[in-house]
């Protein structure tokens, strides 16, 4: 195993019994001192003692026949996961970087990539530094200079396709890295279950059962909370229902329910007359808001991932991307094809039988109309 590749093997001849015995005083003694932890990572059960503070040193008995736990012991970690990725990628990433955290229980670990986005995340996966990808820490990799940051981590994940320009600076930094590809490039496969795939070869299984996200204990009394809420926009004019389709649908929904709309930087704010509306909010708050929405409509965008990842039912409106490898994780139904021909009616139909009972359970369903690339 590469923790133990520098670590001293001890055999032992001692009786069963004895090994035992030695065994729990030094594990209740180890633990004690918070020199320990728990690591679900083989078939065996590893025991490491920590060795003048390197935590690729120390003394490994390896207890094969007494013991069933699936289980290792190693001294604590320092372990940094580098995301580079806009929210909605984040957020896909999501039961990785919780199957991580669920791997690694008690290790310290830190976030490099954009802080506001990154934030969401630092009370479920108990984030001890968040990082901003702006400062000099990813130049210093190009650079190969002050890598100092780098080599204050024992083990480095990078959700991303490996990069030949860091290859040198790597080399320099020498600690156990990995390379989780954030997305396939030639595969009809969901970012989940590719990621997923990927962990599995590092030692990492897990199921993809969907857990909302933990949100901060805070309240949004100060806000009025819609039952629809409906995002317009996205990252991008192309991946965007038309417009005056968006007009038709809020306006019907608003005679038979409340209606608020997001509005961000990127949207037209004609369309807000009349409606509860929702400018440029904190992710925080809006995270908090929509998880209080009862159905959420939008494009493929962001917070369309926002709306699943907190288990609101969401209807996504998908036009040129690929719903199969990019759909949002939670309870989902998508409709895909020519966004010209994605018809309000739709969407409305939808839209109630979510309001009104019609859908239940955590499913994801899928209309595909021939999906034009």
């Amino acid at each position: 195993m590469d923790y133990f590749d520098r670590a001293i093997v001890k055999n032992s001849d001692f009786s069963v019994r004895y090994k035992i015995g030695v065994f729990l005083k030094i594990l209740v003694f180890c633990m004690g001192r918070r020199w320990l932890q728990v690591q679900i990572l083989s078939s065996r059960l590893y025991f490491c003692i920590s060795y003048f503070g390197d935590p690729y040193k120390g003394y490994i008995v390896k207890c094969k026949k007494f013991v069933t736990l699936r289980t290792v012991i190693i001294l604590k970690m320092n372990l940094l996961i580098v995301h580079l990725g806009a929210l909605g990628d984040l957020l896909l990433s999501r039961p990785a970087l919780l199957a991580i955290r669920g791997a690694f229980p008690f290790t310290k670990i830190s976030l490099l990539g954009y802080p506001h986005i990154l934030s969401l995340l630092k009370r479920e996966l108990r984030v001890n530094n968040i990082y901003d990808a702006n400062g000099p820490f990813l130049a210093h990799l190009y650079t190969g200079k002050k890598i100092d940051f780098w080599e204050g981590f024992d083990q480095i994940i990078f959700f991303s396709h490996y990069r030949s320009e860091w290859e040198e600076t790597l080399k320099k930094i020498d600690k156990r890295i990995w390379f989780i590809k954030p997305f396939p490039k030639n595969e009809d496969i969901h970012v989940t279950v590719y990621q997923q795939r990927q962990l599995k070869d590092y030692g990492i299984e897990y199921s993809l059962d969907f857990v909302p996200l933990m949100l901060d204990n805070f309240e949004i009394d100060d806000i009025k909370v819609p039952k629809v809420l409906i995002h317009p926009g996205s990252g991008s004019k192309r991946k965007n229902w038309p417009e005056e389709k968006f007009l038709y649908l809020i306006k019907y929904l608003a005679k038979v329910t409340r209606v608020g709309i997001i509005i961000g930087p990127a949207e037209n704010k004609n369309i807000t007359k009349d409606i509860m509306v929702f400018d440029c909010l904190p992710l925080p708050k809006l995270a908090k808001l929509i998880s209080k929405t009862k159905v959420f409509i939008g494009n493929d965008s962001g917070i369309t991932h926002l709306a699943a990842a907190v288990g609101t039912k969401t209807i996504a409106i998908f036009g040129p991307t690929k719903p199969s490898v990019w759909s949002p994780f939670g309870d989902v139904r998508v409709i895909s094809g020519c966004l010209e021909k994605i018809t309000v009616s739709e969407i409305i139909s939808l839209a109630e039988g979510l309001l009104y009972g019609g859908e239940n359970g955590y499913e994801q369903r899928t209309k595909d109309r021939g999906h034009v690339q």
